[in-house]
């Protein structure tokens, strides 16, 4: 059998995308299967491609503000170009790791995705954000694969704790044709039982889950980093939250280790932010540099969950300005007995040492998650 995963994988420049794409084909291949990712082109665009796109379909009101974006985008450009070419070396080290990965010939898109149907016997859609509102539905609901097809997911996630408006419209027909549910959050799983009572939805564990720390330590390079410091990996971008971050790990007496830019869109007032800048790691550098870490300070899912892994103290900071992607680390924590990590950039700064953290429930808890996703998994392809 013959088996692909449709993910978040292709291009993608996100560390916690590429590591779930990376475990979860690690163990279906470690179960004795032949996998690959699908190289799938989302159409990711930078930020001036976006902003042309706003100033083409402005209207005469939106006009002059949107040239104006434009033009302090470029000005942005100009004066941090140092980080302009670090980016493009974050860049070529993420597609080296990325093609690390086996994954299909051929590039799709939208328009010839179908093609892949006669080519694989089992089609996987997850991990990460796949059924995302804001996400290619057609292509992560798997509508164009016949039905005489294996489609399944495993760990789906919607980005969200609760299913948004509009989601069901585009997505749950086609999610009723599945023959394996899985999704990552409990409350996704307890909603979706409730408008598909006659399918069994079953909660998997994000694949980053799926190997424990010494497995995870078989596959990481050495880590080459300063030791005293402290990780801040904060996917929001919120200005506010990341000077709390690094204030607080300079009241710590450690050094702000961070990564700048890390949605390849430039910030001037990133300029001077951090004190090791770090635009040359790739994922499984990134997941040494946790390991090795002081303390972790973050708002992103698997850095939470990396930092669970290899008990490493952390706080976990709440989002506060992307209201649509609330809700995927707190349902981690609370899952893991955790959720006292949970904070603010107001109450970080008030807190006068590192945290101290007893793993015991969450090694168990998770160990119990990676056996039931491994049967999960054998159901449903060996």
């Amino acid at each position: 059998m013959k088996i692909c995963i449709i993910t978040q994988y292709y291009k993608s420049l996100n560390f916690g995308g590429n590591l779930q794409a990376f475990a979860l084909q690690k163990k279906i291949e470690k179960l004795g299967c032949r996998c690959e990712q699908i190289c799938y082109d989302r159409k990711y665009r930078n930020n001036l491609y976006c902003l042309l796109k706003e100033v083409k379909h402005s209207n005469l009101k939106e006009f002059i503000p949107n040239i104006v974006k434009v033009i302090e985008y470029l000005f942005t450009c100009i004066i941090s170009f140092k980080d302009f070419f670090a980016l493009l070396k974050r860049k070529s080290i993420f597609s080296f790791f990325s093609d690390s990965i086996p994954h299909s010939n051929n590039v799709y898109s939208s328009n010839d995705i179908e093609n892949i149907s006669d080519k694989y016997d089992i089609f996987i859609v997850g991990s990460d954000c796949v059924w995302n509102i804001y996400e290619d539905y057609i292509t992560t609901s798997l509508t164009f694969i016949p039905i005489k097809k294996i489609k399944i997911s495993y760990a789906a996630s919607l980005g969200c704790a609760s299913i948004p408006d509009g989601w069901c419209e585009k997505y749950l027909d086609a999610i009723k044709e599945f023959d394996g549910i899985s999704v990552r959050e409990k409350s996704i799983a307890e909603e979706l039982r409730k408008l598909i009572p006659e399918k069994k939805i079953h909660i998997t564990a994000d694949p980053t889950l799926l190997f424990n720390a010494d497995e995870w330590n078989s596959f990481l390079p050495p880590n080459s980093a300063n030791k005293n410091y402290a990780l801040i990996y904060i996917l929001s971008e919120d200005e506010n939250q990341c000077k709390a971050a690094e204030k607080w790990a300079h009241a710590m007496g450690l050094q702000a280790l961070v990564f700048p830019h890390i949605h390849n869109i430039i910030h001037y007032w990133q300029k001077d932010y951090g004190d090791i800048r770090d635009f040359s790691s790739g994922p499984l550098e990134f997941v040494s540099l946790i390991k090795n870490a002081e303390v972790i300070i973050t708002d992103s899912f698997h850095a939470s969950v990396f930092s669970t892994i290899f008990h490493r103290p952390f706080y976990a900071l709440i989002r506060e300005t992307e209201k649509d992607f609330v809700g995927r680390v707190e349902n981690f924590l609370e899952d893991v007995g955790l959720s006292s990590q949970l904070t603010n950039s107001d109450e970080l700064l008030c807190k006068k040492n590192l945290p101290e953290l007893d793993f015991s429930y969450a090694d168990k808890i998770i160990e119990q998650k990676r056996e039931e996703s491994i049967k999960y998994l054998k159901d449903n392809l060996v």
